[in-house]
């Protein structure tokens, strides 16, 4: 085999190789930016389902503390109210007592 016949042999091998890598490179980029696309539109309902998730339990947990305070407020009242009657009731006691 003669110089000429090396270089052809290699250089059509390397042509090969060439046109074998890019093929397969050209496939893979699409592949690729198919594959992130997909992660991407993927990652952006799963952000905005969480968005969507976390305003909701934060409107429940808002409405669980409005109603909680409302029943608080309720309670001291009364137990206000009940402080101010007997205060009331003493005071009309010592009232009588003086008078």
């Amino acid at each position: 085999m003669g110089f000429l016949e090396i270089f052809t042999l290699v250089t059509s091998s390397a042509t090969i190789f060439a046109l074998i890598m890019g093929v397969f490179s050209f496939y893979n980029g699409r592949y690729t930016r198919r594959e992130i696309s997909n992660l991407i539109k993927q990652t952006h309902q799963d952000t905005q389902n969480l968005i969507r998730e976390s305003r909701q339990d934060t409107q429940n947990l808002t409405k669980d503390i409005i109603k909680e305070t409302q029943n608080l407020i309720v309670r001291e009242s009364e137990e206000n109210r009940k402080i101010l009657q007997n205060v009331t009731n003493i005071l009309d006691k010592i009232h009588d007592k003086v008078g």
